[in-house]
């Protein structure tokens, strides 16, 4: 039966011409003649049937590229970013109004709500400490302290920070080489040391134990760093590229925050981590450095830093710029899994980097070796050294750098990559506000650490109102307004005319003594402050400190200052002419 289908089947083969044969254009050349058919053997199509499968397979699947063990090739390829998209940047500021003045942009930052916080709290600490001395009075501190006397005191530490004097009580000497009349007319300087002695800013009947590890190390200042952080987003949309770096605020003092940094300029203080924009220097957060947390960290310090500082930025596409310290493969694919792009250094110890990072030929100045896994990057670019950078914002395209070469006593480009370009132009936000704060700072020696903390905010906040008062007001009242107009002008706006100190009474005027009224001197007690004998003036005695001899007594015809029990008796009868004064 099978052989017989098999028979009918070939009977009905009615065959093909060779016209009919399609020919594939990426086909090899054959030796084999098509014209005539009969010159075609089996064995030679089969043959033919076998290179042209081989050339099939390639055409329609390319040899996979070779990687490392962690997934890096030495090819790259395009890397896919998605643009930033269109939004409004820079400074939020419609609830100001119009002609706005420098005062109005720190009090965006720098809420009134906290100045009536200082005062509840400075006055409450003030009585605390009065009410522990053993009369219970300090004869500097007769009244509380007010929101106006509180803004006059943060208007006088901007003075003080653009007069930079060795010792406060300079500001207000009487030699005119050293004293300061801006500062001298607000307050005496009794009062401004008892402000600085009282200033508080939080409750110390909520003070945690400190027994419990887990305690909040900054109490002292929380609401104050709290409110920075949230206005300083809450008024400011920031551009493409944001640079995270940290930062040093100076203290020798005794506190577990003080860390010591040798390789720093500044050797001793608190660490603050900061995200700023990098174009202008913006601070848009910061956090306190406050040791390991108890909760430990799973891929590192560098990386939870990192996460939380740009959290408020994810899934709009920015980009982030950061040092060797923060970056990991592990911290870009997680940024990257948030929709933000990032560029940093990385050190060379670090897992999941390329095999060809640590081994490699030695690379002379410029040349640089590249490897791409999924959407990173992995550079190496040797300029007095191997730098390596990691990235997800670029691809690998041809830059140069300017570099200065010593032969030819010029600057030359040196050929780079992009990423080295980029990293350059973005990295130096933070600096950029360390810069600015650094100028004028606020700073007052202290003990205490959380008073360097509150100068930081506070000159935080004057930068970043400046910031957002340069970029708002177009009439400003100069052409080239920088930041030291703006402090000036801030600190009239704060001091506000107001003054602490008593207006003096006019001087009494003198009576001069006839000859009638010889006889007739009555002894009386004056209201008011004591005043310096005339007797003891003009005999020139002096206390057993020095200061003059006062009275509240005197006579009541004369309207003159005497001792009651020594200098009055002599007065009776017996006045001149020439002592009245």
């Amino acid at each position: 039966m099978e052989s017989s289908s098999e028979s009918e089947n070939e009977e009905h083969f009615v065959g093909f011409d060779i016209a009919d044969i399609p020919v594939r254009p990426d086909a090899p050349e054959s030796d084999i003649d098509v014209s005539d058919v009969s010159s075609v053997h089996t064995s030679d199509l089969s043959d033919w049937d076998d290179r042209n499968s081989d050339s099939e397979s390639d055409f329609e699947e390319q040899a996979p590229v070779p990687t490392d063990r962690f997934g890096w090739a030495s090819v790259t390829t395009p890397i896919a970013i998605t643009p930033f998209g269109p939004r409004v940047i820079g400074p939020k500021t419609d609830d100001l109004g119009n002609n706005p003045n420098q005062l109005d942009f720190f009090f965006l930052l720098f809420k009134p709500a906290m100045i009536d916080s200082i005062v509840t709290q400075t006055n409450k600490y003030a009585r605390e400490k009065i009410a522990n001395k053993p009369n219970g009075i300090d004869p500097h501190w007769r009244e509380d302290t007010t929101a106006e006397e509180v803004k006059a005191f943060f208007g006088v530490l901007i003075l003080m920070g653009i007069h930079n004097l060795p010792r406060d009580d300079m500001y207000w000497s009487a030699d005119d080489r050293l004293g300061v009349p801006g500062v001298n007319k607000v307050m005496s300087l009794k009062r401004y040391q008892k402000l600085k002695e009282f200033i508080h800013l939080a409750d110390n009947d909520h003070l945690p134990d400190p027994a419990d590890v887990n305690r909040d190390r900054l109490f002292k200042v929380r609401d104050l760093l709290d409110m920075a952080n949230q206005s300083f987003l809450e008024h400011y949309t920031p551009d493409c590229d944001i640079s995270i770096d940290e930062a040093m605020v100076a203290f020798k003092g005794r506190s577990t925050l003080r860390m010591y940094m040798p390789i720093k300029p500044i050797k001793w203080g608190m660490k603050v981590w900061c995200a700023a924009e990098s174009n202008t220097g913006y601070l848009l957060q910061f956090e306190v450095y406050t040791g390991r947390r108890a909760d430990g960290t799973q891929h590192g310090l560098g990386h939870d830093v990192v996460m939380r500082l740009s959290s408020p930025f994810f899934g709009l596409h920015h980009h982030l710029y950061f040092d060797n310290f923060f970056s990991s493969v592990t911290l870009m694919t997680d940024l990257l899994a948030e929709g933000t792009y990032a560029c940093a250094t990385v050190r060379s110890n670090r897992v999941g980097l390329p095999v060809g990072m640590k081994q490699h030929r030695k690379l002379t100045k410029g040349q640089s070796l590249v490897f791409q896994k999924d959407n990173t990057l992995a550079s190496v670019w040797h300029d007095k050294r191997d730098v390596n950078f990691l990235s997800t914002n670029c691809s690998n395209e041809d830059n140069s750098v300017l570099r200065w070469d010593r032969t030819q006593q010029a600057r030359v480009a040196v050929p780079c990559p992009s990423v080295v370009k980029l990293y350059n132009q973005h990295m130096g936000g933070v600096d950029n506000s360390d810069q600015m704060r650094g100028y004028y700072n606020t700073v007052q020696k202290s003990h205490k650490y959380w008073r360097y903390l509150m100068s930081f905010v506070f000159d935080a906040c004057i930068n970043n109102a400046y910031i957002l008062y340069d970029q708002t007001v177009l009439d400003k009242p100069k052409t080239r307004y920088a930041l030291l107009d703006f402090r000036l002008d801030l600190a009239d706006h704060l001091i506000g005319g107001f003054s602490s100190r008593k207006k003096l009474a006019p001087k009494r005027k003198a009576q001069i003594v006839n000859e009638a009224n010889i006889g007739v001197h009555t002894l009386i007690k004056f209201d008011g402050r004591k005043r310096a004998c005339i007797t003891c003036k003009n005999l020139r005695r002096r206390t057993p400190t020095g200061r003059a001899v006062e009275s509240s007594y005197g006579c009541g015809i004369c309207q003159l200052n005497f001792c009651r029990d020594t200098c009055f008796p002599q007065h009776l009868g017996a006045v001149p002419v020439d002592e009245i004064v």
